[in-house]
């Protein structure tokens, strides 16, 4: 499947890693919930999520949105959809050239 960003990327999610996979999924289902955006903003960037896709912990053992992680195609489409929540819940407005569409998945 390929998943469409806001702005118009489009990613291979068969080509994600299996625990990505697993992660993406679980978030979905949250995000098709209708989960309140703050909570799932905060589900998005936890640290347990960002250990599960593979970010390396500091010396203290925390987990750091690194410019290798931002370009994570796992962490692409989870950003994504905790901005198409915000979207949707009021939160955020998409940007002009964001490509809003209800159909993601």
């Amino acid at each position: 499947m390929v998943y469409r960003t806001l702005r118009g990327e489009e990613i291979d999610t068969d080509a994600l890693p299996p625990e990505h996979r697993t992660v993406l999924s679980e978030v979905e289902v949250r995000y098709k919930r209708g989960e309140d955006y703050p909570d799932f903003f905060n589900l998005v960037n936890s640290q347990e999520t960002l250990r599960r896709i593979g970010t390396q912990p500091d010396g203290q053992g925390e987990y750091w949105i690194t410019p290798e992680v931002a370009d994570l195609p796992i962490y692409k489409i989870l950003q994504d959809l905790a901005d198409r929540a915000g979207i949707k819940q009021g939160y955020m407005r998409p940007n002009k050239t964001d490509i809003v569409i209800d159909t993601i998945f």
